[in-house]
């Protein structure tokens, strides 16, 4: 029978992968878009302006994903704990 901390532990354990893999493509396209911006300094203002706003977007979305991902390992550590003290 799975107890509920272990299927717990999964879950969480698959949430901070998938969060530290959607992290990683955020990075690459906030790079990729930092290269574009600085090739495209001599394009319109409107284009640049477009191009700040999804960079701006990407690098929200990076912090709230971080954040995300500290809660996930602040929640496996807790586990841990409980799991440590449990045995003790």
């Amino acid at each position: 029978m799975v107890r509920k901390p272990d299927l717990l532990r999964s879950h969480l354990e698959s949430k901070q992968k998938e969060l530290v893999e959607v992290l990683e493509q955020l990075r690459t396209i906030v790079k990729h878009q930092k290269e574009r911006r600085a090739d495209s300094l001599l394009n319109e203002k409107e284009e640049v302006a477009k191009e700040n706003f999804e960079l701006e977007r990407c690098l929200a979305l990076e912090r709230h994903i971080k954040n995300q991902l500290d809660g996930v390992v602040h929640a496996l550590h807790r586990l841990e704990e409980e799991k440590q003290g449990s045995y003790r």
